[in-house]
C-alpha cells in the first residue's frame, strides 16, 4: 500500500493538493496554526506499529509532525509548514495519517 500517493515526496512536486479542510476527528487551531489528533489503541503492539508506520510516512514525505505517546495512545500535531496558515498539504498529510490508523487496526492481528 502506497500511503504517500498524492503527497509530495522529498524533492518532488505534489500531484494532488488533497483536501482543503481538516479531516474528521482532527482539531484545527488558528493560533498557532495546527492540526492535532489523539489516536487510541488496544495495546502497545498496535501503538508501536502505528508509530513505525508514521515514521516511514514522515521519512517518505520529508515532514515530521510533533508526537507524544503512551502504551495505548499517540497524539499527533501537524504545524503549518509556512508558520502562517494550514494548507492543503497539511490536511492531506493528516488524511494519510488517518489511513495509517486504519492499517494499524486492520492490517495486523493483535
Amino acid at each position: 500500500m502506497n500511503l504517500t500517493s498524492g503527497y509530495a515526496t522529498q524533492g518532488q512536486p505534489m500531484r494532488n493538493q488533497g483536501p482543503s479542510e481538516a479531516p474528521p476527528e482532527w482539531q484545527q487551531r488558528e493560533r498557532p496554526p495546527t492540526l492535532s489528533r489523539r489516536f487510541q489503541f488496544n495495546g502497545y503492539s498496535q501503538t508501536r506499529y502505528f508509530l513505525d508506520e508514521l515514521a516511514t510516512l514522515s521519512e517518505e514525505c520529508g515532514y515530521y509532525p510533533d508526537t507524544s505517546f503512551g502504551a495505548n495512545y499517540v497524539s499527533v500535531t501537524i504545524n503549518a509548514r509556512d508558520g502562517a496558515a494550514l494548507s492543503a498539504k497539511d490536511f492531506n498529510f493528516a488524511a494519510r495519517i488517518d489511513k495509517l490508523m486504519n492499517l494499524s487496526r486492520g492490517g495486523k492481528q493483535y
